[in-house]
């Protein structure tokens, strides 16, 4: 099983969506399942974060470098450590289907802000 147990402490909502989605990323590469703390941001997403349930006997696997580069992850309980800035992690995977927003979230966002999405764009 593969976590982030320093999700929401370690960056930002950027730095916490490359954490998510690489280890998910790298969950599915290597076979394992994958579960993460408890995320403030998880109420506005479709996707079954599925929470953890006991945050002692983890052990931690920490990023050697700031590149993307080919982890080892054997059999067992693991928490990765890093930044995981990569795409390379996840392209295997529709990640994007993961950060989908709830559609009452969606909807109310947009009528909150109908004023900036009926702009033209510069393209």
């Amino acid at each position: 099983m593969l976590t982030f147990l320093k999700l929401g402490y370690k960056g930002n909502l950027g730095n916490q969506l490359f954490q998510i989605a690489s280890t998910i990323g790298l969950a599915n590469k290597y076979g394992h399942e994958f579960c993460f703390p408890k995320w403030e941001y998880a109420k506005y997403f479709d996707f079954d974060f599925k929470e953890i349930e006991d945050k002692k006997g983890w052990e931690t696997l920490n990023e050697v470098h700031f590149n993307y580069y080919e982890w080892e992850i054997p059999r067992g309980d693991y928490s990765l450590n890093g930044w995981l800035q990569s795409e390379k992690y996840f392209q295997r995977i529709n990640i994007k289907s993961v950060f989908n927003f709830k559609t009452d979230f969606e909807t109310s966002l947009i009528n909150q802000n109908r004023k900036l999405f009926s702009k033209s764009t510069l393209l």
